[in-house]
């Protein structure tokens, strides 16, 4: 489990870490063999130096891609969870509030959706119902 979420961290991350890697391995690259002048006695060195960056960060691109999507489609890998979400004359947002809950990336069935209504004089009431009509 611990291996699916370090890749989840690193697959979030990866344009960045693959810039900052490229251009730290171009940078020494370039200085180290530059020095050493092996860009004229073996070009065949450059080529194999820089495909193999490439090849290491498509592996690692498409091995993070996978525990993504492994880590997305298992509902058993999320913890239910409880959302109390209290409200009080919140008539014009109470709707996108619960629908954009509704709507997370979170298996709904590990969802507990629980809205305290504290007395509210609008019609705040009407819109909890109609999501819970809506949303069975």
């Amino acid at each position: 489990m611990e291996v699916i979420r370090l890749l989840r961290i690193l697959y979030q991350y990866l344009p960045v870490t693959f810039i900052v890697l490229a251009n730290l391995a171009f940078v020494f690259t370039w200085n180290y063999l530059s020095e050493r002048r092996y860009f004229e006695d073996c070009p065949l060195l450059t080529i194999s130096f820089a495909a193999f960056f490439f090849i290491f960060f498509c592996i690692l691109f498409f091995i993070a891609t996978k525990a993504h999507q492994t880590f997305e489609t298992e509902p058993s890998a999320y913890e239910p969870i409880s959302i109390i979400v209290p409200v009080y004359n919140e008539e014009l947002h109470i709707f996108s509030v619960l629908k954009s809950i509704q709507n997370s990336h979170y298996p709904t069935e590990k969802i507990e959706l629980i809205v305290i209504n504290d007395g509210s004089s609008d019609n705040s009431q009407n819109e909890i119902i109609r999501f819970s009509e809506q949303y069975k």
